[in-house]
């Protein structure tokens, strides 16, 4: 099974180095309609959720359909990501072609970084995949030892 990856590229500009300095708590990602200045949705991110010191995410050419997760620049390890599932927010968006985001970065001392630049382009298919299903364990006894 193909996973699509959506990848956000946070650059780190001096200009967002006061947000910066402390640990971050929050990842805050924004959802734009295609063309529109401002967000239409978004969703709050632990920054501890994230799975980090990955390879890096590239996005490709081309827009994603039916993206699963997000990336963005691992701040501990230089040329690495942080990455998280965040396929059931992905599947609220109703369908349509050329969203994008943004982050924004919430610090340990509450302070907000100024947005990210905005994402590679995305869609959503409006196919919502069918839940996988999980089988229940067999064979469960309650019992007494025979002494």
């Amino acid at each position: 099974m193909k996973i699509a990856l959506f990848a956000l590229t946070v650059m780190l500009m001096s200009a967002t180095a006061h947000a910066q300095t402390g640990a971050w708590v929050t990842i805050n990602l924004e959802i734009y309609q295609s063309g529109a200045a401002t967000p239409f949705t978004s969703i709050p991110i632990p920054f501890a959720s994230m799975g980090c010191n990955l390879p890096t995410v590239v996005p490709g050419t081309t827009a994603v359909t039916d993206p699963t997760a997000v990336a963005i620049d691992d701040p501990r390890n230089v040329g690495r990501s942080c990455v998280v599932d965040k396929t059931a927010f992905f599947l609220s968006l109703p369908a349509g072609t050329g969203y994008s985001a943004t982050v924004t970065v919430t610090n340990d001392r509450g302070e907000t970084s100024i947005r990210s630049p905005k994402s590679n382009l995305f869609g959503r298919s409006g196919v919502t995949p069918p839940p996988v299903l999980v089988m229940a364990p067999t064979g469960l006894r309650v019992y007494k030892p025979i002494t």
